[in-house]
């Protein structure tokens, strides 16, 4: 029989991973297609700015502390989960490491930064 500790936590981390994928959803079906519709000028200050707020965002907090999280209950998963759930959190977890905090930390962080320094005029 499944814990109602373990239930809570299960359940907290895919409300905090879905609202992680809401805020990439959102950013790449309409705030990047906008920031390509301004002039080039606005649209490189604007991401520049939106780079410069995301260090201080609760988002950040989320999106850094996540990656231990989904990879802890994948492990747990592993171990004390039977069943399908057993599967569909391990390879979510996979998911989240690799295709979210990984692509993030190594594609797109990187593109920001060279993006910085750059004046907007």
């Amino acid at each position: 029989m499944t814990s109602f500790i373990t239930v809570t936590v299960y359940a907290l981390a895919a409300l905090i991973l879905a609202l992680i994928a809401g805020v990439f959803l959102s950013f790449s079906d309409f705030i990047m297609r906008s920031l390509c519709a301004a002039t080039p000028t606005s649209g490189i200050e604007a991401m520049q700015q939106i780079n410069r707020k995301v260090y201080s965002s609760v988002f950040l907090v989320w999106l850094l502390g996540m990656a231990p999280v989904a990879t802890l209950l994948s492990l747990y998963a592993f171990v004390f989960v039977e069943g399908p759930a057993k599967a569909w959190w391990i390879a979510g977890g996979a998911l989240y490491v690799i295709g979210t905090f990984l692509v993030t930390v190594l594609g797109n962080v990187p593109m920001n930064k060279r993006l910085d320094p750059i004046t907007p005029d």
